[in-house]
C-alpha cells in the first residue's frame, strides 16, 4: 500500500481501496468529536445578602448610629458659616468668601489625611477627626480669635478638610468591619443612609 496526503492506497494504486488514515493509525491521540460536551457541573446556589445580614452586628448598628450623630454636628459649619460669620461683624463678600474656603480646606487637606488614615486605621481616623472638629466648634463657639478674618478663613478650611475626611473614610472603615465580602455594598449603602439622615435632620 501507498501513503498519499494521508490517505492509504491499496495495491492498485488509485484504483484500488483508498482509506483515510484516522489518527488511531498513526498512534497519535484521539477525540472523540462526535459525542457531545459534557456541562459545566452547576454553580452552588448562592443566597443575596438581606438588609438584616449587615444589621446583625452590635459593632456595625453601633457604627451606624455613631455615623448619623457624627453627621449631624460636622454639617452644621457648612450649613451656618456665612451666618456664623456676619454674626461676628463680618458681612458681604468677606462672609460668603468662606463657602469656598470649605470647598478649599476639603480638596487640600482630604488627602494627607488620608494617608494619615492609612497608616492608624479608617476607625481611628475617623474618631479623630471627630475630636478635632469638637474642639473647632468649642473655640469657634468660645469666639476665640474670630475678630481676626485670617482665623475665621483657618477655621473655613479646617471644616472643609474634616468634613471631606470623614466622607472619603466611611467605606474604609465599614470594609474593615465586614467579614463577608457580599454585603459590604449594603452594609455601604446603609452607613451613608444614616449619614444622609443625620445631615437632614442637623
Amino acid at each position: 500500500s501507498v501513503e498519499r496526503d494521508g490517505r492509504e492506497e491499496g495495491p492498485g494504486g488509485r484504483g484500488g481501496v483508498v482509506r483515510n488514515r484516522t489518527a488511531s493509525d498513526k498512534g497519535l491521540p484521539t477525540c472523540d468529536f462526535d459525542s457531545a460536551p459534557h456541562p459545566p457541573p452547576p454553580l452552588a446556589a448562592t443566597k443575596a445578602p438581606s438588609w438584616g445580614d449587615v444589621t446583625q452586628s452590635k459593632s456595625l448598628r453601633l457604627a451606624y448610629l455613631g455615623l448619623m450623630l457624627a453627621a449631624f454636628g460636622i454639617f452644621l459649619p457648612i450649613v451656618f458659616i456665612v451666618k456664623f460669620a456676619e454674626q461676628h461683624g463680618w458681612e458681604g463678600q468677606e462672609s460668603s468668601m468662606l463657602v469656598s474656603y470649605l470647598g478649599i480646606g476639603g480638596l487640600a487637606l482630604r488627602v494627607p489625611i488620608s494617608y494619615l488614615a492609612d497608616s492608624v486605621g479608617p476607625r481611628v481616623a475617623i474618631i479623630g477627626i471627630l475630636y478635632a472638629d469638637g474642639v473647632l466648634g468649642v473655640a469657634a463657639g468660645k469666639g476665640f480669635l474670630l475678630h481676626l478674618y485670617p482665623a475665621l478663613v483657618l477655621y473655613s478650611v479646617c471644616w472643609g478638610g474634616l468634613l471631606g475626611c470623614f466622607m472619603t473614610i466611611i467605606a474604609p472603615m465599614i470594609a474593615a468591619m465586614i467579614k463577608i465580602p457580599a454585603h459590604m455594598t449594603r452594609a455601604t449603602t446603609l452607613a451613608f443612609s444614616f449619614v444622609g439622615f443625620g445631615f437632614m435632620v442637623g
